[in-house]
């Protein structure tokens, strides 16, 4: 069964992680995907191993990691080596780490109607 992993940095205000599990049900929805967690690299839970248990328990053996990050940098290369050290502990399971967001162009856009939207406050 395949599942997707949203990970996301963290905040200790928990309005600030609101955003990365609507994501995640978003994601859920367009894909049709039964098991999609959440996962934090820091201040708040879950953390990767606890999604990763999570979902090994719903009978997931394809997860799709997908880093919520601009840039391959350490938050990046922590995610990915977490995923990799909790891929060991679990016999059939495979975790494919997406590319982070970085510069598409389609990111590019949702900055520029962010600009326009200030503008016409």
């Amino acid at each position: 069964m395949d599942g997707i992993l949203l990970v996301g940095h963290g905040s200790l205000m928990a309005h600030a992680n609101d955003s990365l599990y609507e994501m995640a049900e978003e994601m859920k929805r367009r894909k049709s995907i039964d098991v999609v967690e959440v996962a934090f690299l820091d201040q708040c839970e879950p953390d990767i191993p606890t999604a990763i248990l999570t979902c090994v328990k719903k009978g997931v053996t394809r997860l799709h990691m997908v880093p919520y990050f601009l840039s391959k940098g350490y938050l990046m290369r922590k995610a990915v080596r977490i995923a990799k050290e909790e891929e060991a502990n679990f016999r059939g399971m495979t975790i494919r780490v997406s590319e982070p967001v970085g510069a598409d162009p389609r990111i590019v856009q949702v900055l520029l109607d962010r600009i326009d939207e200030g503008l016409t406050k």
